[in-house]
């Protein structure tokens, strides 16, 4: 089975535009997976666990993420808006350097 990344926009400024992003990339880990794919979704594997992490949580997350993609080496899926996420933009530059193969979505 193939496997995908969904990458995207997590973070904003208010908890519901958080649950919006969360939402969102669901929708589009669902898509793939009628398509026959299996998926890695950071957004539901970490939703509200924001603050675990200590002062560089977000960083923390990041690192955890960019280790998926090292050892699994998946398709990466870019959502809608990824150039607006630094951790999007992270994991599209390691995908580019993995030569992994990367989705765009409208």
């Amino acid at each position: 089975m193939k496997i995908v990344y969904i990458a995207g926009a997590y973070s904003s400024n208010t908890i519901n535009g958080v649950f919006d992003n969360v939402i969102k990339a669901r929708k589009t880990a669902i898509k793939y997976f009628r398509k026959g794919y299996g998926f890695i979704c950071p957004h539901t594997n970490s939703i509200f666990m924001d603050g675990l992490g200590g002062l560089n949580d977000a960083d923390q997350w990041y690192k955890m993420d960019l280790e998926l993609i090292k050892r699994l080496k998946p398709t990466m899926v870019m959502m809608k808006g990824w150039k607006k996420s630094r951790g999007a933009r992270a994991e599209h530059e390691l995908a580019k350097q993995l030569k992994l193969k990367i989705l765009y979505e409208n």
